[in-house]
């Protein structure tokens, strides 16, 4: 029997309900009405042989050694973007949140990394990060980022620097060479 958490939706119905079945596995399903409130779960107690999880739930567990393997299959999913909000009166654009503070519900909500991901489709701005923290990052990573813009990785303005589609893809072993050049943590 493999204990498993996995919403009812209308692409795991069948499956949910036994109209699909296999003849070796007997699942045995979470009775959650959500599976986002068993995540704590899934991740803490090991509780479910087979479990939805939202992507950044899976990547913290995982990045804190628990034994989970993912499997490519996207069981729901949505456009993150309508959920950037505020008020009317307070319109902005990406730009106008350069050196503000951004709340957030909770780290490890999926919807808050891929709004993270969109702001960051802005890029940097280098004169405000050089004001903030004191440093030309074109001068202290310049190995690393005259890599990155060979590679095609970056696209840069006078006072700009964003990454390009491909970059966006390469962005972990970018910034992992960006911080082999930089100070030691």
């Amino acid at each position: 029997m493999i204990k498993a958490l996995l919403g009812d939706y209308p692409v795991t119905h069948a499956f949910r309900s036994g109209a699909i079945r296999s003849p070796r596995l007997e699942f045995d399903f979470a009775d959650v009405k959500l599976p986002q409130q068993a995540f704590k779960r899934v991740v803490r107690e090991l509780e479910f042989d087979f479990a939805e999880l939202a992507l950044v739930t899976y990547l913290l567990a995982k990045a804190h050694g628990k034994p989970y393997r993912l499997l490519p299959a996207v069981v729901t999913a949505r456009f993150q973007h309508p959920y950037l909000v505020c008020l009317a009166k307070n319109r902005f654009k990406p730009k106008d949140l350069e050196g503000k503070r951004i709340g957030q519900r909770s780290y490890s909500v999926t919807t808050a990394a891929w709004i993270r991901g969109m702001l960051a489709e802005e890029g940097v701005d280098l004169s405000a990060l050089s004001r903030r923290y004191g440093v030309d990052a074109r001068r202290r990573f310049a190995a690393a980022w005259e890599r990155a813009r060979e590679a095609g990785s970056i696209v840069e303005s006078a006072d700009r620097v964003a990454l390009t589609a491909s970059g966006r893809l390469r962005s972990n072993d970018l910034f992992a060479d960006l911080l082999g050049e930089g100070p030691s943590l």
